[in-house]
C-alpha cells in the first residue's frame, strides 16, 4: 500500500470541489476577506492505491506561497507532512521565500501541526471570521471543540 503524491489537474476538478464542499461547507473559502475557490487552484493529492487520502491547494503571490486548504483523511500517517514538503518544494520552484496560511482561532490541531513544522504566528485578525460570516453565513459560530470561531490567524514559514 504505497502512497503517491500527484499534482492536481483538470480531471480532478469535480472531486476536489466535492471535497471542498464537504470539508469547508461550500465550494469557496474566505481568507483575508477574499472569496477563493480552492478547486481552481494548483495543488497536490495523495493517492493510496486508487483512494484519495490527502489534498492541498495553494497559490503563489509574488514570493509567497499561500496554502489555502489542507486535508488529510488518514490522521497520523504522514499524509499532511508529505503534502507540506511537496508544497514547500513547489514554492521554492516558483522562487518563493515564504509559505503562509490562514486558519481560525478554534483550529487548535492546525495551529499545533503548522508550528511543529516551523511556521510561526505572524498576525491575528480579531473579528475577521465574524466579517467573513456576513458573506458566507454557513460558517459556524462555535467549533466542534466548543471554541467560538472569531479570528483569523496567519502563520508563516521562511523557506528560501
Amino acid at each position: 500500500m504505497s502512497k503517491r503524491i500527484l499534482p492536481l489537474d483538470s480531471a480532478d476538478f469535480e472531486q476536489v470541489k466535492e471535497i471542498i464542499i464537504k470539508e469547508w461547507g461550500s465550494d469557496y473559502v474566505i481568507v483575508h476577506g477574499d472569496i477563493i475557490h480552492p478547486a481552481e487552484l494548483p495543488g497536490y493529492k495523495v493517492m493510496q492505491d486508487e483512494k484519495l487520502v490527502g489534498l492541498v491547494t495553494c497559490m503563489i503571490k509574488g514570493q509567497e506561497c499561500e496554502i489555502v486548504t489542507l486535508n488529510s483523511f488518514q490522521k497520523g500517517e504522514g499524509v499532511g507532512d508529505a503534502l507540506m514538503k511537496k508544497v514547500e518544494s513547489y514554492a521554492l520552484s516558483h522562487q518563493c521565500s515564504t509559505c503562509m496560511l490562514v486558519t481560525t482561532n478554534d483550529n487548535l490541531n492546525a495551529l499545533g501541526f503548522y508550528q511543529r513544522r516551523g511556521f510561526y504566528i505572524s498576525e491575528v485578525r480579531p473579528g475577521a471570521v465574524d466579517e467573513a460570516r456576513k458573506v458566507k453565513m454557513s460558517i459556524p459560530k462555535i467549533a466542534e471543540n466548543g471554541i467560538p470561531i472569531r479570528d483569523e490567524i496567519t502563520l508563516v514559514k521562511q523557506i528560501g
